[in-house]
């Protein structure tokens, strides 16, 4: 997961203009748009803003996918702070919350909490 200058990604909501703000490269109406290397996107038969389906083994979840550069491939960057479903129209429902997707990664030699992140897969949806 990401954070954006435009969404507040802890227990506090977007306000409605912030969300209005949010450029369509992240969310699109009421679908979140993830970040995928053009390689890797390519290799799934993937285009800019096509529907997919984000699978990890913590649930599964509707994306649109936004090529960049600007992310390594292999890797499916997916920004924080949306999916309420809660307070208003201009916030309830708008893309997904990404902490039902994501779980601790386990450091093997101390068995501590290393890092937010999960193994995921991407599928045409």
């Amino acid at each position: 997961p990401y954070d954006g200058m435009r969404i507040a990604a802890g227990p506090v909501a977007n306000t409605p203009f912030m969300t209005k703000t949010v450029g369509d490269d992240v969310l699109k109406r009421q679908d979140v748009l993830v970040e995928v290397n053009p390689k890797t996107a390519g290799a799934l038969g993937l285009g800019e803003g096509q529907a997919a389906r984000l699978s990890t083994p913590r649930g599964q979840a509707r994306v649109r996918i936004h090529l960049s550069e600007g992310i390594m491939p292999g890797l499916v960057a997916m920004p924080r702070g949306l999916g309420h479903t809660a307070y208003d129209d201009y916030l309830a429902g708008k893309g997904v919350n990404v902490n039902t997707l994501i779980g601790p990664v386990e450091d093997p030699a101390s068995g501590l909490d290393a890092a937010w992140g999960i193994q995921a897969k991407l599928a045409k949806a």
